[in-house]
């Protein structure tokens, strides 16, 4: 990997809007409980690797965390 290569990019929208609000289809994104904060669940798209965390009570979007595509995957380091 070369210097200066963007990794990953994670956005925490302010304000925070509802997970229902976003332009996104969401039929792409499989549900997940991960991490470690009880209230926060995140939906993954893996073919676009976009995933967003949303607080599971009220459905705010905590962070949308963008990464390498899985066309991507073989740039990675082994």
């Amino acid at each position: 990997m070369s210097r200066e290569t963007v990794l990953r990019i994670i956005v925490y929208p302010k304000p925070k809007p509802r997970l229902s609000e976003l332009p996104i289809d969401m039929s792409q994104f499989k549900k997940r409980k991960e991490g470690h904060v009880e209230s926060v669940v995140s939906y993954v798209n893996e073919e676009e690797y976009l995933t967003i965390q949303v607080y599971e009570d009220t459905n705010a979007v905590k962070g949308l965390y963008y990464g390498p595509a899985a066309k991507d995957r073989h740039l990675r380091c082994p």
